[in-house]
């Protein structure tokens, strides 16, 4: 059945209210599919503070790359197995918001939940990408530390502490290979 023009209005007026997707397609009546493809028709982002986080860390990574002179291609469509392409390399970027006792937990796992939990699906990361940055994000989600590992041999879980093993792999550019053309001054 199709959506009408005033399912349309809900969906836009629920999201102005700040609803997520499951409210939003409760309130209009219409999947959680049909929200996404509406929002994506109105240019309207997700609502979802995890969503978002990762779409920051996306952005401070690729601002991160082009301050150094790298090239930044961003993902060619939603659903691509990885988030950017640095210096020609697929790069995944997971994002997390720092705990009370300033670390931050990164969850690797090799099947993932969809977004609503709905269903399952393999997560290959080295077949996927072939670097990812971990995005300590601060508490406000302005800045964040960038650590970057190889997409081989991936633990499920890490840990970062600032002072601790995990700075190793703090602005770790060094794996992207050099720009062709330098920056100019």
């Amino acid at each position: 059945m199709p959506i009408t023009p005033f399912q349309k209005e809900l969906v836009r007026h629920h999201h102005a209210l700040g609803a997520n997707d499951r409210q939003i397609a409760a309130a209009a009546d219409i999947s959680l599919s049909s929200v996404k493809r509406v929002r994506q028709e109105f240019g309207l982002s997700t609502t979802c503070p995890v969503n978002l986080r990762g779409r920051i860390g996306e952005r401070l990574v690729a601002e991160a790359a082009r301050q150094r002179g790298l090239k930044v291609e961003l993902r060619p469509a939603n659903g691509t197995e990885y988030d950017l392409r640095i210096q020609d390399l697929r790069v995944d970027v997971k994002a997390a918001a720092p705990s009370p006792g300033g670390t931050w937990r990164f969850r690797l796992p090799d099947e993932r939940a969809s977004f609503f939990g709905q269903y399952t699906y393999a997560k290959d990361y080295e077949q996927d990408a072939d670097l990812i940055v971990l995005a300590a994000m601060n508490s406000t989600d302005t800045d964040a530390d960038l650590h970057i590992l190889p997409s081989h041999s991936l633990p499920t879980h890490v840990l970062i502490r600032p002072g601790s093993s995990s700075d190793v792999h703090l602005n770790a550019w060094h794996l992207f290979p050099a720009s062709a053309t330098p920056l100019s001054a």
